[in-house]
């Protein structure tokens, strides 16, 4: 039993480490609000249809670089 406790954060570390929930987090954070800013540029800033659509697909490419997958331990998330 006390085994199990004392082990417990060493297995939390790993955890993290491995499936890296702050930065994932981040990322569901940071695309919605990008959208958003998208939005607001075509709703009150009067943004042509082709020019949200092509900036759109950059930020589709661009936040998909940033995906942190399982087990990845150098890349990048702003």
């Amino acid at each position: 039993m006390s085994a199990t406790l004392a082990s417990m954060p060493a297995a939390i570390v790993a955890a993290s480490t491995v499936f890296r929930f702050d930065q994932k987090s981040a990322w569901f954070w940071q695309k919605p609000k990008r959208i958003e800013t998208l939005l607001r540029a075509i709703r009150y800033q009067s943004m042509a249809v082709p020019e949200a659509s092509q900036q759109f697909s950059q930020l589709e490419v661009e936040m998909k670089r940033y995906w942190i997958s399982l087990g990845t331990v150098n890349r990048r998330s702003d």
